[in-house]
């Protein structure tokens, strides 16, 4: 199969599910994610292996490949429900069509980091993985539910998102779960506090966005050896301008 098939297929099918998932209740929605989920993946699976230097000889190596278009398509089929309809979840529909395709693509150009078109494709897939934290945070919070679930789907949600962006790192694997997990569980902390606060699911959406902005972005110049008072200062900043920004915003209500 030409490799545009292997790739347009699986988000074609893909667009057709989220759509219908947007008309169904739970918890018929929930197996319509699940299917659309698993559309992605089969779909990322079969494009990073017909890459002509591909490693990938068992589905445990291609595996960490499927982890980004997998969050893409469940928290697009999350997040578009915060809508009602009309534009903003045609604009989704379209926008999610072309993200995938692009993470998709971005995925195997990253199969061999010998290439030139390795960085690129990394800085890609580092800006979907936040974009895809953005719409499963806000996802999340928006939902209300107890800390016990919020927090605990925040936590794997982010350390499963961590894995992506600390991949590229060429660390250890040990070492690259560890750090992981560890950031699913300071985010998932600072979800379970976040809950006491009277905030809309798009604040707090930007708010867990802006923790795991700063957790990841450290520990992935940890690994990478590239940590120094610069990167520190440059991180607080970002983190202060964004909670000071959204403080004087619509956001921060109900």
């Amino acid at each position: 199969m030409p490799t545009y098939e292997r790739l347009f297929l699986p988000v074609s099918l893909a667009l057709v599910g989220l759509a219908f998932s947007l008309v169904v209740q739970p918890p018929w929605f929930w197996f319509v994610a699940a299917a659309v989920v698993g559309v992605v993946c089969v779909g990322t699976d079969s494009l990073v292996r017909a890459h002509p230097k591909h490693y990938l000889h068992d589905v445990t190596q291609s595996l960490f490949f499927w982890i980004l278009p997998a969050l893409i398509a469940l928290g697009a089929a999350l997040f578009l429900r915060l809508f009602g309809g009309g534009l903003p979840v045609v604009g989704g529909l379209a926008l999610t069509a072309v993200l995938l395709t692009l993470v998709m693509l971005a995925e195997y150009l990253s199969v061999d980091p010998r290439e030139p078109s390795f960085a690129v494709a990394r800085l890609a897939l580092n800006l979907a993985t936040y974009l895809a934290a953005f719409s499963l945070y806000t996802a999340i919070y928006a939902t209300k539910e107890r800390s016990l679930y919020t927090a605990t789907t925040a936590t794997l949600v982010s350390t499963l998102l961590a894995i992506e962006l600390y991949r590229s790192a060429d660390a250890p694997p040990r070492r690259t779960w560890l750090y992981a997990i560890i950031t699913g569980l300071m985010v998932g902390e600072v979800t379970w506090g976040l809950n006491y606060w009277p905030i809309g699911g798009l604040a707090g959406g930007v708010i867990l966005l802006l923790v795991f902005y700063a957790i990841s972005g450290l520990i992935q110049h940890h690994l990478l050896g590239r940590l120094n008072r610069g990167v520190l200062v440059e991180f607080g900043v970002v983190g202060a301008a964004g909670m000071l920004i959204l403080a004087n915003s619509n956001f921060w209500v109900r």
